[in-house]
């Protein structure tokens, strides 16, 4: 099944009035006329722009074009587009008429004009144009100019519910009867009597080409979704997250560009706060999280986490509780002394825990006349090793 099989069917035929046009790019169409390709969530609302594309020296002025659209889309408004709201001084087109079959706005709406929809669609058109009786403000050259907003509700309420956005040129209504093939009037801006020069879509290239768009309905995305750090040692990171829905599958991956996941599991019921822990030990990751229904991605959720884990563990043990210098005299008729401290040194690890801090001369050893260094040594089980060291000084008084 095509795409315009199963979604949206959307027609635009356009006429514009325009300066004379010079320059044309061989093998460029004069004029294109786009919509590009739009997602909605179940009931949700989207903006599908209309654009306009003027690929030669003149100045567009008259435009009319017609669409129709799926029936399970609700079309609530029609506005013009960023392009035309900053000509006439901010006032936008001097002309904006429209005719559709739904409650947009429009002084005409009526159920059964525009004629020749298909069925299980519904039409509408638009007329506009584009300068004051001035004449004076006219579309010049420049790609992607948005000369009308459609406004679109779901009503499908159905994942996966696809629709194009087709120009075409078979409605009849107030704005015409047919409407006709989409075609661009170009006319000589010193106005008539120059006769105007008409572009359509017939020849090579066509004097208007169109690009169709396309609208599909997506499931939502995962929401409160968070990750952190939850061991250190294990490197482990806990990713929690709310289903939106019932998602056939959910898909996780890692970094934005990723196009293979590392982990693809099932969620049991909807609404339902889900976890999954995953052994990170790049500095920074970022986390991506889609749910699939009827084989169509939600919007992507993201959450990154920065850690300073790596495996294996490389992290040492850090000594506290050292005794501070000790300084005491020789024992009596003899050239040392046995020499005794109180602390009770340790060690604590990222990963074992508290750990014995082990001395090279235990208290209430002997010691000579001098300076000698203690030293306090811990070591974790991934053999990670750290020393604290203190000194002794025997004075001989004798």
């Amino acid at each position: 099944m095509s795409r315009f099989q199963a979604g949206i069917w959307v027609i635009l035929t356009t006429t514009l009035v325009t300066g004379f046009a010079t320059g044309e790019c061989q093998g460029q169409s004069p004029f294109t006329l786009h919509a590009g390709a739009h997602t909605v969530l179940p009931n949700g609302s989207v903006d599908v722009p209309i654009y306009l594309d003027v690929n030669t020296s003149v100045g567009a002025s008259n435009v009319t074009f017609g669409f129709t659209y799926k029936g399970f889309l609700d079309l609530t408004s029609i506005t013009q587009g960023s392009a035309l709201t900053a000509l006439n001084g901010g006032s936008g087109a001097g002309q904006f008429l429209v005719d559709t079959q739904e409650a947009t706005g429009d002084t005409d709406a009526n159920s059964s004009t525009p004629s020749g929809a298909p069925p299980s669609f519904k039409g509408a058109t638009l007329q506009l144009t584009i300068p004051d009786q001035t004449l004076t403000d006219f579309l010049t050259m420049g790609p992607d100019q948005e000369i009308a907003v459609l406004h679109f509700t779901d009503g499908s309420d159905k994942p996966s519910t696809d629709s194009d956005i087709e120009f075409t040129s078979a409605l009849s209504g107030a704005l015409g009867s047919p409407i006709g093939d989409v075609l661009i009037e170009v006319i000589d801006d010193t106005l008539p009597p120059d006769p105007p020069v008409t572009y359509d879509e017939s020849g090579t290239p066509p004097g208007v080409e169109v690009v169709n768009g396309f609208l599909l309905v997506i499931p939502h995305p995962v929401t409160n979704f968070l990750c952190m750090e939850v061991d250190d040692c294990l490197c482990e990171v806990l990713l929690t997250w709310t289903n939106e829905m019932v998602y056939d599958q959910l898909n996780l991956y890692v970094g934005s560009t990723a196009t293979v996941p590392i982990a693809t599991f099932t969620p049991v019921g909807s609404s339902l706060t889900d976890m999954y822990s995953v052994v990170q030990t790049d500095p920074t990751v970022t986390y991506i999280l889609v749910g699939t229904f009827n084989a169509t991605d939600s919007a992507a959720a993201e959450c990154s986490v920065m850690t300073t884990c790596t495996i294996p563990d490389s992290e040492a043990p850090v000594i506290s509780g050292m005794p501070i210098d000790i300084m005491q005299k020789n024992d009596a008729g003899s050239c040392d002394a046995v020499v005794t401290w109180t602390e009770m040194p340790s060690a604590e690890d990222n990963c074992d825990g508290t750990l014995a801090a082990v001395p090279d001369i235990a208290s209430g050893s002997t010691f000579l006349v001098g300076d000698t260094t203690v030293t306090y040594t811990a070591t974790d089980a991934a053999g990670n090793m750290s020393t604290a060291t203190f000194v002794v000084t025997v004075n001989d008084n004798e």
